[in-house]
């Protein structure tokens, strides 16, 4: 386990210069995560697909950003997906993300 500093990007619409607009990832909330790579099995066919590197991210809840399931963040200069987000214990004051490497 080790402290690193998060990025979490959302899509942002932006105006196109005309009377669109266009989604662009912005980042949205910064903070210190917990990061712990998910060790995966190295089984024969797990080693013939290309596996994504999973890592279990531990963070603090706040009232100014919620993470939501399948948005981006980036950890490490690593972009990951967000798959799964459960609190840490009963209390609910930190969040417990499941990100895969994009």
């Amino acid at each position: 386990m080790q402290v690193e500093r998060a990025q979490f990007l959302d899509e942002v619409p932006v105006s196109d210069g005309g009377v669109g607009t266009i989604s662009t990832e912005q980042t949205v909330y910064e903070c210190n995560v917990e990061v712990t790579p998910i060790k995966a099995s190295r089984t024969l066919e797990a080693s013939q697909d290309i596996l994504k590197q999973a890592y279990l991210l531990k963070m603090w809840v706040t009232k100014r950003y919620t993470p939501k399931v399948g948005s981006t963040v980036i950890v490490k200069g690593q972009r990951l997906t967000i798959q799964n987000l459960t609190f840490t214990d009963a209390t609910a004051n930190r969040y417990q993300l499941t990100g895969l490497s994009q």
